[in-house]
């Protein structure tokens, strides 16, 4: 089983309803997915599982999400992300790099990141997922 599986789900319900102003005590997952006005990109960097998850939830708000892999990652995991409707990425870079490529690129298009990783100001995330 993925560590923390349920986190990812949880977390962009959260995230969304914040945006659309959404008390998410009172909202199903239909009426979120029915409030999103807009197309949403989600984006994240993964060498496997985590972006299956981000890619999962995206499919079901009917979404669409970007998932870069550092190099090396394996193709079955590859296969995985595409399978679920993603577009996915694989960077001549190591994991870090990646990572930071994924934030510069989510600014830049004004994508929801929804990353495992830590740093200066962005904690509260990745402790819900790891």
């Amino acid at each position: 089983m993925r560590s923390k599986c349920w986190a990812v789900p949880m977390l962009s319900a959260q995230l969304l309803c914040e945006k659309y102003h959404i008390n998410i005590d009172d909202s199903s997952f239909e009426k979120l997915k029915n409030s999103l006005t807009e197309k949403i990109t989600f984006t994240t960097t993964t060498d496997g599982n985590h972006g299956r998850d981000v890619t999962w939830v995206a499919k079901q708000l009917g979404q669409h999400s970007v998932i870069y892999m550092p190099k090396g990652s394996a193709q079955e995991r590859v296969e995985h992300i595409l399978a679920l409707g993603a577009e996915c990425i694989i960077t001549d870079m190591n994991y870090d790099d990646t990572v930071r490529l994924t934030m510069e690129t989510a600014k830049t298009h004004g994508w929801q990141v929804i990353q495992d990783t830590a740093w200066t100001g962005y904690t509260q995330i990745p402790t819900w997922i790891m």
